[in-house]
């Protein structure tokens, strides 16, 4: 029987995975139609291979055997459930990081079989916190390995969490940027919603308001357009602060007709210090563009920079389609609350 573990503050609840029925959200994007994307995301991934590692780097010639005895193509984001063998030929070398945050490296002429200890594969943990990413991505799917123990995700309190956009009208277009995500302060922000989507506004104009819901900037917007460009000192953004935008009617001065809100913060100057400061860990790294840029991915989800990692993640997606990163995909826009793009990754 497949079972699932529910993560929370309180700690793990388990329930049976046949007792979640998995719909996929065909509607326009509401509060439940986010809350099914959160479903099928944990319904869809209950039933895979628990991933024990992924293959982040390969070099040279190397051989990926599943526990089943096939063989796979070796690819950066490759899923490694326990007992799959990986093998490094003469001048070849490959890398995997595990579940735990560590990194094994085979090197040449070296094999390595996950879940396993091998003393010739040596073993260093690289940064922590940096399988917090694939951590949550294989949650869902948490049950028996082929040892017979079960896996959970320490997220622990300070993880990032997944926050529902706030409840508004359904008028106005969909928000795709800044929405539920951290970013950096940048000179100036480029707000996105979707393209062709009518406004039911006379004069439509873009809110910005802090965190107590005070206004900090008003803009006027052109309803054939799908972006406007800010620049930051015009939106006196902090630091570590919290902010929301939506659309509205400017009706003589009068804010009227407001959309719902989309959601986003700024970095906080110890968070980009920390980032900044693993980031030319993972840079100094021996390990290909590809591996690097995996890496990086699990430091911006981190940070809760959800936009940013889909971003560094879509190019290994178009290059190899790996499971490990079609996860992490569906996992950053499901937090972003953009089921559409969502969809593309089930």
């Amino acid at each position: 029987m497949k079972m699932l573990y529910l993560i929370s503050r309180r700690g793990a609840k388990r329930v049976r995975v046949s007792d979640i029925q998995c719909r996929t959200p065909h509607s326009p994007q509401t509060p439940l139609s986010m809350l099914i994307a959160v479903l099928v995301f944990l319904c869809v991934f209950a039933t895979s291979a628990l991933a024990s590692g992924v293959l982040v780097d390969a070099k040279g010639t190397i051989t990926v055997t599943m526990p089943n005895g096939k063989r796979v193509a070796a690819k950066t984001g490759l899923e490694l459930p326990d007992g799959t063998k990986v093998s490094a030929a003469a001048s070849s070398g490959a890398s995997v990081m595990l579940m735990d945050g560590s990194i094994a490296e085979i090197g040449a002429k070296q094999d390595f079989t996950v879940g396993k200890v091998v003393k010739s594969a040596g073993r260093r943990t690289v940064i922590e916190g940096i399988a917090l990413a694939m951590n949550e991505a294989t949650a869902a799917g948490s049950g028996p390995t082929v040892h017979g123990m079960v896996k959970m995700t320490q997220l622990g309190p300070g993880a990032p969490k997944a926050r529902l956009s706030s409840i508004g009208s359904v008028l106005g277009p969909q928000g795709t940027y800044p929405v539920e995500t951290t970013i950096e302060l940048p000179a100036e922000i480029t707000f996105e919603w979707r393209a062709g989507t009518k406004f039911n506004f006379a004069n439509p104009v873009i809110v910005i308001e802090d965190s107590l819901n005070k206004k900090i900037l008003i803009r006027k917007i052109a309803p054939s357009k799908s972006v406007i460009t800010i620049k930051t000192d015009d939106l006196r953004l902090a630091n570590g602060a919290s902010y929301s935008w939506y659309f509205a009617s400017d009706e003589k001065g009068k804010i009227m007709g407001k959309s719902r809100r989309f959601n986003f913060a700024v970095l906080s100057a110890s968070e980009k210090r920390r980032f900044d400061e693993d980031k030319r860990k993972v840079e100094t790294l021996q390990l290909s563009d590809d591996a690097r840029r995996f890496l990086v991915a699990q430091l911006y989800f981190r940070a809760r920079m959800m936009s940013a990692m889909v971003k560094t993640l879509l190019p290994l997606w178009e290059k190899d389609h790996a499971d490990a990163v079609k996860k992490l995909l569906f996992l950053g826009y499901t937090r972003m609350g953009l089921s559409e793009e969502a969809r593309k990754f089930q």
